[in-house]
């Protein structure tokens, strides 16, 4: 676990976000402060093992620490802020993060449910039932995360 005693001397942040929330624009903008290494879904990503989580929770520390984490290391040696926007994060991965002793800072971005909506059925991104959508949305059937009665009427 040395990479997360690298890490704990920086400052993580990472969004919670229902996606379609202005995660790029927010990534550009911080991009150009001093001392901040801002990304938008870089990778590795968190869609990469999204769907094994939702079987094996316990494969997200997994991951975070033999994959991400060490990358998230490198990318953020010069700088003091390491900024991570994607909607993912808050998908399972908030709670290994702390778990190991990590304490990130989060930037919690909204906007309208009708609006996200919108914007992901303009881009095809229907969850469960588009490939882009269950490539990187959760939906209903994932009961651990949305509980919501019958959703499939």
């Amino acid at each position: 676990m040395e990479v997360v005693e690298e890490l704990k001397s920086k400052r993580l942040c990472f969004a919670v976000t229902s996606g379609r929330s202005g995660t790029k624009l927010l990534t550009e903008l911080l991009a150009r402060a001093a001392g901040i290494c801002a990304e938008h879904e870089p990778a590795p990503r968190f869609n990469y093992v999204l769907r094994s989580i939702l079987e094996s929770p316990e494969a997200a520390r997994w991951w975070l620490l033999t994959e991400k984490l060490p990358s998230v290391a490198q990318r953020v040696r010069s700088s003091d802020v390491y900024a991570e926007l994607s909607h993912l994060t808050c998908k399972g991965f908030i709670e290994p993060l702390l778990g190991l002793g990590l304490k990130p800072a989060f930037i919690i971005l909204s906007r309208p449910a009708r609006d996200v909506a919108s914007s992901l059925y303009r881009i095809g991104a229907i969850p469960e039932r588009t490939s882009s959508g269950r490539l990187v949305l959760l939906g209903p059937r994932h009961s651990r995360f949305l509980p919501l009665d019958g959703w499939e009427r």
